[in-house]
């Protein structure tokens, strides 16, 4: 190969490298931006669940509370009712009570 041969063969040769470079970079930033869309997509989804459990479970806590405070409701009637009862029992009342 004469200089001139080589210069060119060599120049041809970097840039067959530099196309192949740039080619590999292309493929990787795609793959780590494709990569990185899922991962944004997923959180966004697991955030959405999360959000969506808590609020489930702050209604079921609501829920709970209010049933809770209508049992505690009920349970001092009935007692009310019993003394009362009691009392009108003390006094000669019916008996059958």
């Amino acid at each position: 190969y004469s200089k001139n041969e080589k210069s060119e063969l060599e120049v041809q040769i970097r840039a067959s490298y530099q196309e192949h470079l740039k080619q590999f970079t292309d493929m990787v930033e795609t793959k780590i931006m494709d990569a990185t869309r899922r991962f944004e997509q997923k959180l966004t989804e697991e955030q959405a669940a999360r959000l969506k459990a808590e609020e489930a479970a702050q209604a079921a806590q609501m829920k709970s509370n209010d049933e809770i405070r209508l049992l505690r409701e009920h349970i001092e009637r009935v007692e009310r009712e019993n003394r009362e009862l009691r009392k009108h029992a003390e006094r000669g009342g019916c008996q059958i009570l």
